[in-house]
């Protein structure tokens, strides 16, 4: 069906719009006052289609909007980057429901927080104590991450200053925000009887057939929206697998309503961005590690593609290597295009790259790599291919 070019417009706004709500934790007012009227304009557009594709709550209020994200599947690098350990994010927890009994602009010192914090965690069994450097730090890189998402203002004082200081009377004075009561987030059952992480983002579903069916299209598509690529292969319910292969066409055309073409391939379906202008990650990043990645891709296919290929292959398309095998490609790609690398990985020892391209590879579903010897590289990454213009002639495209 042919769009009218107010109807395109529309969509593309109402992409924008959905991208926005999936990757930033919310949308103040105060803050940005015009994409709060846009989103306010689509606001049934966008929660109907959250709703019925994910599950995902829209929440609304007079200052805010807050999409309720809920992973199908909990990834390591879906954590907060600066959070270095669990006391992070316990120490995050503890200090939102201090904050939750707080009212807007209400101001109070930071020994006031911790001493309720304290109290609260050590009941919970964990071992915490602002006198050990380490737990310090801890608190530190949560002050600053919830002054970050604009929970808190700091009325005088710095993070960096406190946490170095070993003055007992060292403070913060703090100013608590509109949003402190929205950050935890609720859920529908009872979290003290979770089981594991799968079952605490599951939901609660009618014990019938539409039941069923919605748990399974919210697990999909939360999966799609969320992951860079799930092949078939990764959907290990034989149910889940026959919805992504029965409903590929609606699942296509569904996620065009966040900005997301697809195509199906033999191993799966691929998604990319219509519009890199976003504020999406996207893969390639501006990293050079995902230069090393692409050119990476060039060579494994050039191996493969020779009289006899390298390394095997899984009838799922996958190429099984070892970290061994990867060092040895890696050391002849450096000595290839070291005249394009960056200093870094120019000067950076093999192993160290590896383990950089292990993570990147990891992290964007290039590879499946549990930090052991054997890797597995998807067939996502023959997808991809790089080299360098230079090395072909400029008549190269």
């Amino acid at each position: 069906m042919t769009l009218s070019p107010q109807e395109e417009q529309r969509r593309e706004e109402r992409a924008i719009l959905a991208q926005l709500l999936l990757n930033r934790p919310w949308i103040v007012k105060s803050e940005d006052p015009d994409l709060f009227l846009r989103i306010r304009d689509y606001y049934e557009e966008l929660r109907t289609w959250f709703h019925n594709a994910c599950g995902f709550t829209l929440l609304k209020t007079k200052e805010l909007f807050k999409l309720e994200k809920v992973p199908g599947v909990a990834q390591p690098w879906m954590g907060i980057q600066q959070f270095q350990k669990p006391l992070d994010y316990a120490l995050f927890t503890f200090c939102t429901r201090f904050l939750v009994n707080k009212s807007e602009t209400e101001q109070f010192v930071l020994s006031e927080m911790v001493e309720e914090v304290s109290a609260q965690i050590h009941l919970a069994g964990v071992d915490f104590s602002l006198e050990e450097t380490p737990d310090r730090q801890s608190l530190k890189r949560v002050l600053k991450k919830l002054r970050e998402l604009g929970v808190l203002h700091a009325i005088h004082g710095d993070e960096e200053e406190w946490a170095r200081s070993k003055d007992e009377k060292a403070n913060i004075l703090y100013e608590c925000t509109s949003v402190a009561t929205l950050v935890l987030r609720t859920f529908a059952q009872d979290i003290t009887l979770v089981r594991d992480m799968e079952e605490l983002g599951a939901g609660v579903y009618p014990d019938n057939q539409e039941g069923q069916n919605a748990r399974r299209r919210h697990y999909v598509f939360r999966r799609f929206l969320q992951e860079p690529y799930v092949p078939d292969a990764w959907f290990l319910q034989k149910d889940d697998r026959n919805y992504v292969l029965w409903q590929r066409n609606y699942i296509l055309e569904q996620l065009k309503t966040v900005g997301l073409q697809g195509s199906r391939y033999r191993e799966g379906m691929l998604f990319y961005a219509e519009d890199g202008r976003g504020e999406t990650q996207l893969f390639p990043t501006a990293r050079s590690i995902s230069d090393v990645t692409l050119l990476l891709a060039a060579e494994i296919r050039a191996r493969q593609q020779a009289d006899t290929p390298e390394f095997p292959t899984t009838p799922a398309g996958t190429i099984e290597l070892t970290r061994a095998d990867l060092e040895r490609v890696l050391e002849a790609m450096r000595q290839t295009h070291e005249t394009y690398w960056s200093k870094h990985d120019r000067e950076t020892t093999i192993a160290e790259l590896v383990d950089q391209l292990l993570h990147h590879l990891s992290e964007w579903g290039l590879a499946v790599w549990n930090g052991g010897q054997q890797v597995e590289l998807t067939a996502a990454l023959g997808r991809w291919s790089g080299f360098y213009k230079q090395q072909l002639g400029e008549d190269a495209m």
